[in-house]
């Protein structure tokens, strides 16, 4: 069988945002804005749960999203619901001191 070659849907199609549930909504935001200086911005008033939103880049965000008993699936493991960051090796020693002492490692 050939390969078949991907064709976009749109040439104009980006990934807007991620949405991801945390059960410690303020130590979740505090990582992201202090460790990789995502700034938080207004969110919708239609969601009614605790939430967050932090402005990624322009036009890219991330919604933290609080759900006081949540804990990752079973079926998640090492490979459940994360972000994929690019980071240029000369950035990883700023990256490493910003870190928060109480965060992820």
């Amino acid at each position: 069988m050939g390969v078949v070659p991907w064709l976009p849907v749109c040439d104009d199609l980006s990934c807007r945002g991620n949405t991801l549930a945390t059960c410690e909504l303020a130590r979740s935001t505090a990582f992201f804005h202090e460790v990789l200086g995502w700034t938080p911005i207004g969110r919708p008033r239609s969601n009614a749960a605790p939430a967050a939103w932090l402005q990624i880049a322009p036009g890219q965000e991330l919604h933290l999203v609080e759900v006081p008993e949540f804990q990752p699936s079973p079926f998640e493991q090492e490979y459940g619901r994360h972000i994929a960051l690019s980071l240029p090796r000369a950035g990883f020693p700023t990256l490493k001191e910003r870190r928060s002492p109480t965060g992820p490692r």
